[in-house]
């Protein structure tokens, strides 16, 4: 009985793991990118792994804060069904309820953020001419942040920013041209 009641407290707290993380993942989603980017595989991807995790990472967290508050209050109150132990752990349950709903959107949020939004600014890939063959060269900057913006601002920049070429590129290096981007064309062609 107790082993079984064991299992499931835990199949229950995974339950509230991945709900949490289903309904702050749906909203961070939608208010970013839009119902439609659900159905992208970058969106069920994250929606699919990001259950397991939160079940796991998120259940297990809210299991075993219950699990040792519930045995610090049946040593600290003598008859652990008093109204009074019953409120303070009826409490304590909520108040570790807000601590993994905020675990979980911290998690998610920070998990969104590093693989799924794209970053604030826009990615430049300079085409460059040099004798020692180094092809391209991508630049990111968060001061512009739309492609129109780019392609208006770009080509006045780029005198500055070939005189401040990184050392394993040629100061001889010639930009024959450049493409704005909002995703990183470094990523894009791995």
């Amino acid at each position: 009985m107790n082993e079984n009641y064991e299992e499931e407290q835990k199949n229950n707290a995974g339950k509230v793991g991945t709900f949490l993380f289903l309904i702050i993942a749906l909203y961070i989603f939608i208010s970013d990118k839009g119902v439609a980017s659900l159905f992208s595989i970058k969106g069920v991807l994250f929606l699919t792994v990001g259950m397991f995790v939160s079940a796991i990472v998120i259940g297990m967290l809210g299991y075993f804060l219950n699990k040792i508050i519930s045995k610090t209050l049946v040593k600290i109150f003598k008859n652990p069904f008093s109204k009074e132990a019953i409120k303070i752990t009826q409490i304590i349950s909520l108040i570790v309820f807000v601590i993994e709903i905020m675990v979980t959107f911290l998690l998610t949020q920070f998990t969104y953020d590093s693989f799924i939004k794209a970053p604030d600014g826009v990615f430049v890939e300079i085409s460059l001419q040099n004798d020692k063959n180094i092809s391209g060269y991508v630049i990111f900057n968060s001061d512009v942040k739309s492609l129109e913006e780019c392609e208006q601002t770009f080509a006045e920049a780029l005198p500055d920013i070939m005189v401040n070429l990184p050392a394993p590129i040629p100061k001889n290096s010639i930009a024959t041209g450049w493409k704005c981007s909002l995703t990183d064309p470094a990523k894009d062609n791995e």
